[in-house]
Order: structure tokens, then sequence, then C-alpha cells
């Protein structure tokens, strides 16, 4: 694994910051949500950052994928 997705699931990656988004939403009435939220967002924030700067980036990959998601959108099958 990748140094920068194993930060991301070790520190509160996006199922941690999703979960505790639902968890804001669940208490927003709560004196600290405010300053909770704050946070998740900062979270959140520094886990997109790792991920885009961080990422390998491989152009046949993207074009893999690309062009099956674009068969799928068309409606054609790779």
């Amino acid at each position: 694994m990748l140094p920068a997705f194993r930060e991301l699931s070790e520190n509160g990656g996006g199922n941690a910051i999703a979960f505790d988004y639902q968890r804001l939403h669940d208490r927003w009435f709560e004196d600290e949500s405010q300053q909770r939220l704050e946070e998740v967002q900062k979270r959140a924030l520094e886990v997109s950052e790792i991920a885009v700067s961080e990422a390998p980036y491989k152009r046949a990959l993207i074009d893999k994928w690309t062009k099956f998601v674009y068969s799928r959108y068309e409606g054609n099958s790779v």
C-alpha cells in the first residue's frame, strides 16, 4: 500500500470522516457542533490533499478507466 493511502486509512480516512459527518447531522443541536464541523472539514481537506498530491498517475490506467466509464454511459460494452 502506498504511504499516502496507508495514512488515509489509519488516520481518519473517508469512512471515518463520513461517520463524523453523520454524527454531526444527528447531533446538530449540541453546543460543540460548530467546532466539530470545523474539525471534520479540516480533516476532510487534509485527506483530500494527501490523496491528490501523492496518488500515482498512470496514464494507461486512466485511459482504461475513462474508456470503461464512457462505454457504460453510452451503453456499449468494452
